[in-house]
């Protein structure tokens, strides 16, 4: 009786661990989301639709950013099962080269899991610090 208690012990024990060890969120990928911006009266919409437009391309420890109509790209960092994207090229140029203003405003970009194929994307330095909910449209 004795032994059958321990095994179960044993086997519930194991069983917990596995789910806690299980697969963590693939950042990995092609992602896509739009801000939710408005025209100002003469402003022309399609610039109004770029400047919204967010398209994320995440490979290995690698991101590519197109945001505000500007592209960006940078290290990627996975922890707490979130990914933290930090910016050290805009349009093409070291971030440094573009002075100390933009050092100081240039904060990790944060992505959390929303469920299989979605994620929050939050950029606490950016122009709009509003969320927004990106898709995945592919994989690598």
């Amino acid at each position: 009786m004795r032994g059958s208690i321990a095994r179960i012990i044993a086997l519930g024990t194991l069983a917990a661990l596995a789910v806690g060890c299980g697969p963590s969120f693939d950042f990995q990928g092609r992602w896509a989301g739009e801000r939710k911006l408005s025209a100002p009266p003469g402003v022309d919409p399609s610039v109004v639709r770029a400047v919204a437009k967010v398209e994320l391309v995440i490979r290995g420890g690698r991101f590519e950013l197109l945001e505000a109509g500007t592209t960006k790209s940078g290290t990627a960092r996975f922890a707490d099962g979130k990914a933290f994207l930090r910016v050290d090229t805009y349009l093409g140029r070291p971030i440094e080269s573009l002075g100390r203003a933009a050092v100081q405003m240039n904060k990790e970009i944060e992505l959390i899991p929303q469920g299989k194929d979605r994620l929050l994307f939050r950029d606490p330095g950016g122009f709009d610090r509003e969320p927004v909910l990106l898709v995945r449209t592919s994989q690598p």
